[in-house]
């Protein structure tokens, strides 16, 4: 789920997955709440790695599939691709050789301002797919790529909790599957505040790289969500949530089993669910990309 960060878009972009490898882009009209369906992509969204342009007109994004350097020699198995939604047609393209646990994508600095998270021979354009009417810029740090996620929550106005007390979020040892996985704490901690609520969210450690932790570097994706009401200490537990964040109407939005739901608080205190829509009965199609998608 990405929301564009001018409250005047009102224009979110949802990544759809499944079944299998596949993933549908979905625009979503905040305003109305009006969905459109889009393309399908077989292959791999990134989503911690994209962001949409502060007025929702253009997309970065981040795709890998695996072989397809094999098929398409000069796209590689993994591109950073800017495009409009909800298409994935790619206007800009940069072929990605890194590992895209790492690297890859990028975030908006402006309607015009793109920030490709490419470092040196990634950061040439495709020759069929160059940027054109937008100022390209590229990191020149490599610890920068790192932190893409993180830097997109604090553009988007959550705000970083200092971990006083990192037993208070620790997830349990658990056999999951047959596998062991050991006790491990939160490595950041973001919350946000509209009206009542207040929103968390926990990062871990990806749970296939356990073992690395704390002496290597691995790429944290697995979330946790928790609400608190009126400022209160206790935390409400979003259980099985995927996506949480407050739309451009301030309300409270989750994505959970396929289906986005608006949260409010009820007389007694307690949150009740409105079901916004549900994706589930989607199944992949060919959709074709219009002619005002496939040019700058």
């Amino acid at each position: 789920m990405l929301l564009a960060r001018s409250q005047q878009s009102n224009t979110g972009v949802i990544f759809r997955r499944g079944p299998s490898a596949w993933v549908q882009m979905i625009h979503w009209d905040t305003k109305n709440d009006v969905f459109t369906s889009g393309q399908w992509l077989r292959g791999k969204i990134h989503a911690h790695k994209c962001d949409l342009s502060p007025n929702g007109k253009l997309l970065i994004y981040l795709a890998s599939k695996s072989g397809n350097s094999y098929r398409n020699p000069d796209y590689g198995n993994a591109w950073t691709a800017i495009s409009k939604p909800p298409y994935f047609t790619a206007l800009g393209l940069w072929t990605y050789y890194r590992n895209t646990d790492i690297g890859g994508g990028g975030y908006f600095r402006r309607n015009d301002e793109v920030w490709v998270n490419h470092l040196d021979d990634n950061t040439t354009p495709h020759p069929k797919h160059q940027p054109k009417h937008i100022t390209v810029r590229y990191p020149n740090e490599y610890t920068y790529e790192r932190e893409l996620y993180n830097h997109l929550l604090r553009l988007n106005q959550w705000k970083p909790v200092v971990l006083r007390d990192p037993a208070k979020h620790q997830r349990p040892t658990e056999w999951i599957k047959g596998k062991y996985y050991p006790k491990i704490s939160a490595k950041y901690i973001w919350n946000k505040t509209r009206d009542r609520f207040t929103l968390v969210q926990k990062i871990y450690p990806e749970r296939d790289a356990w073992w690395k932790y704390p002496y290597g570097y691995f790429e944290v994706r697995e979330y946790e969500y928790a609400v608190s009401i009126d400022e209160s200490d206790e935390e409400i537990k979003l259980d099985g949530t995927t996506w949480a964040d407050f739309d451009h109407r301030g309300r409270l939005v989750i994505a959970k089993d396929g289906t986005l739901f608006t949260a409010a608080t009820t007389t007694q205190g307690e949150i009740s669910f409105t079901e916004l829509a549900d994706f589930n009965a989607n199944k992949p199609e060919q959709v074709k990309t219009p002619s005002w998608a496939r040019q700058w």
